[in-house]
């Protein structure tokens, strides 16, 4: 393990922090032509979300403003309400999970109390 650490290191590969990955999904899912990447960002949006929320709300606050504001009117424009498109999206993205009965709901919830945290 420490020989795979240290040829990361040397190679210069950098993990952005989650909160850092999970603002830029929640920009640039927009700007793709293709919906398959933007399904694809938004299920890693969505990912961040279910498993690691607490962390990431901690995070949140020490980037810009303005990207912030970016990524909240985002949120608010594309899920409005619980069945819109990018719900849907990342429910196939998903597929089946015998954890959550209601996926979409749960997708909708976390997508817009992360906009609230974001104000």
């Amino acid at each position: 393990m420490k020989s795979f650490l240290q040829w990361i290191i040397k190679k210069g590969i950098f993990c952005p922090e989650p909160a850092a990955f999970l603002l830029h999904k929640c920009v640039a899912f927009i700007d793709r032509n293709e919906k398959e990447k933007q399904a694809k960002d938004l299920y890693y949006a969505y990912f961040i979300l279910r498993y690691a929320p607490e962390k990431i709300f901690k995070d949140i606050k020490k980037y810009n403003k303005k990207i912030r504001l970016k990524v909240f009117e985002n949120i608010k424009k594309h899920f409005n309400f619980k069945s819109p498109n990018v719900c849907i999206m990342i429910e196939r993205e998903c597929g089946n999970d015998c954890y959550i009965e209601d996926l979409r709901g749960d997708i909708f919830e976390r997508f817009n109390k992360f906009a609230e945290i974001l104000k």
